[in-house]
C-alpha cells in the first residue's frame, strides 16, 4: 500500500457507491439548473434568465438568479462548448482534485506529521459537509459550496506560504463571489499577511495591504454593482423576492430573512441535532430520506471540536476565531440553515477551512486514539448518510 493508499481506498469506495447509488450524479446537472441558466444569459449578454422556477427571483418582470455569480462564471465557457450537457460535477471533481493537493500543502505549513496529515485529509473529504456537497454538486447550493471552498484553500495556501498578498486578497475575493459569508475570512487572512510581512519596512508593509485590499475590493464593488444593475440598489441581492412555500414562507413572512427568532432553531441545528432518519407510509416503515434540516456539527463531524485544543501565535488563533464566529452568528440569524441538505450544516463550509486548521492544531495535541476514533465515526456517518439510507429507502419500499 502506498504512502497514499488508505486514503484513496476510501475515495474510491466513495465514488463507487456513489455510481451505485446515484446515477444521475455523472449523468445529469440536477434540476435546479440556476448556474446553467445564468451562463446561458451571460453568453447573450444578459442578466436575466428566460424563466422563473425554484430559488428565482421575479422583479419588474424579469427573473434573476440570486445565487453569486462566480461559479456561473466559472462555468460559462463550457456551457459555450457543451450546452445543456455541461455537468457541474465533472467541474466539482477537478475542483475537488486541486483541492486534496492544496489541503495537504497547507497541512504541510502547519507540520502535520505523515499519519495525522493523512487522517485530516479523509476527514475533511470524506466526513463533512463538503463529502455531501461533493455529491450532491448537480445542485446549484452544493456546487457554490465546493468552488467557495477551493477559493478559500488557495487563498490560505497563499497566507501561510509566500504570502503573495494580491493573490490572498482575489482568492478570498472569488470565494466572497460564491457565497457571501465567506468575506469573514478576511480577518484571518489579513492577520496571516500582516505576520508575515510585519519585519518589512512601513511603505513595503503599506503596499501589501493595498495589494489584498484592492482585488478583494473589485470583487466586493462587482458584485454591488451587479445587485444594482438587477434590484436597483447594490444591498439588495434579491433574496427577498424569492418565491417561498411552506415553513420558509411563514418564518419570512412573519419575520423576515433576518430575525432573532430564528436563533434557536439553526444553533440547536449547528451544534446539538443529532442523525435521523425520517419514515413514511401508514406503517412509519418506509424510509423517505435524512432529516433534511441537517446534522449537527458535534454529531455529524465531531473532530472539529479539537480546534478547541489549538495552541498557535495568539493573534492567528484569535483571527481564525474571529472568521468563525462571526459568519456563525450571521447565519444564526438566517431563516434558514442550509435546508436542505444530507448529515451536515452546509452554510458551516463558509468557515471550514479555517477551522480545520485549529482541529489540525489541536489534534496534534491529543491521543491519536481519539482523533481517530472521530474521524472514522464522521467518515463512517457519511457512508451510511449518503448510500446506506438510499439503500435502505429501495429496501423498504411498500413495507
Amino acid at each position: 500500500m502506498g504512502r497514499y493508499g488508505r486514503i484513496l481506498i476510501l475515495a474510491a469506495l466513495a465514488l463507487v457507491a456513489g455510481v451505485d447509488v446515484w446515477p444521475r450524479l455523472w449523468a445529469e446537472s440536477g434540476v435546479h439548473k440556476h448556474y446553467l441558466h445564468q451562463a446561458q444569459a451571460f453568453l447573450r449578454g444578459r442578466l436575466d434568465i428566460d424563466e422563473a422556477f425554484g430559488d428565482v427571483a421575479t422583479y419588474r418582470g424579469k427573473h434573476y438568479v440570486v445565487f453569486p455569480p462566480l461559479p456561473a462564471v466559472l462555468i460559462t465557457p463550457l456551457v459555450a462548448v457543451f450546452g445543456e450537457q455541461t455537468r457541474t460535477t465533472v467541474v466539482s471533481l477537478a475542483l475537488t482534485a486541486l483541492n486534496v493537493f492544496v489541503l495537504r500543502g497547507i497541512l504541510r505549513r502547519l507540520e502535520m506529521e505523515g499519519e495525522l496529515r493523512r487522517w485530516l485529509l479523509a476527514a475533511f473529504f470524506l466526513g463533512t459537509a463538503y463529502t455531501t456537497s461533493h455529491f450532491q454538486a448537480y445542485e446549484t447550493w452544493h456546487f457554490a459550496h465546493i468552488v467557495a471552498t477551493s477559493c478559500l484553500l488557495l487563498a490560505i495556501y497563499e497566507a501561510l506560504g509566500r504570502g503573495r498578498a494580491v493573490l490572498v486578497g482575489l482568492c478570498c475575493g472569488l470565494a466572497y463571489l460564491s457565497r457571501q459569508l465567506c468575506i469573514y475570512s478576511v480577518v484571518f487572512l489579513a492577520v496571516a499577511l500582516w505576520l508575515k510581512h510585519k519585519d518589512k519596512a512601513g511603505w513595503a508593509k503599506l503596499g501589501q495591504g493595498v495589494a489584498f485590499a484592492l482585488p478583494l475590493g473589485v470583487c466586493i464593488g462587482a458584485y454591488l454593482l451587479l445587485n444594482w444593475l438587477r434590484f436597483d440598489d447594490p444591498f439588495d441581492a434579491g433574496y427577498g423576492y424569492l418565491p417561498l412555500t411552506g415553513p420558509l414562507a411563514a418564518r419570512v413572512a412573519k419575520y423576515g430573512l433576518f430575525h432573532p427568532a430564528y436563533v434557536p432553531f439553526n444553533l440547536t441545528y449547528l451544534f446539538l441535532q443529532g442523525f435521523h432518519i425520517d419514515f413514511t407510509s401508514p406503517t412509519l416503515l418506509d424510509v423517505k430520506e435524512t432529516d433534511p434540516w441537517g446534522t449537527s456539527l458535534t454529531f455529524g463531524s465531531p473532530f472539529v471540536f479539537f480546534a478547541l485544543l489549538a495552541r498557535w501565535q495568539r493573534p492567528l488563533v484569535w483571527a481564525a476565531w474571529a472568521s468563525i464566529l462571526l459568519p456563525l452568528l450571521h447565519g444564526a440569524f438566517y431563516f434558514v440553515n442550509g435546508f436542505a441538505q444530507t448529515n451536515a450544516q452546509r452554510y458551516a463550509l463558509d468557515f471550514l477551512p479555517i477551522l480545520m486548521l485549529l482541529a489540525a492544531l489541536g489534534a496534534r495535541r491529543a491521543g491519536s486514539v481519539w482523533w481517530k476514533a472521530a474521524i472514522g465515526y464522521s467518515i463512517a456517518l457519511n457512508f451510511v448518510a449518503l448510500f446506506v439510507v438510499a439503500w435502505l429507502k429501495r429496501l423498504t419500499a411498500g413495507l
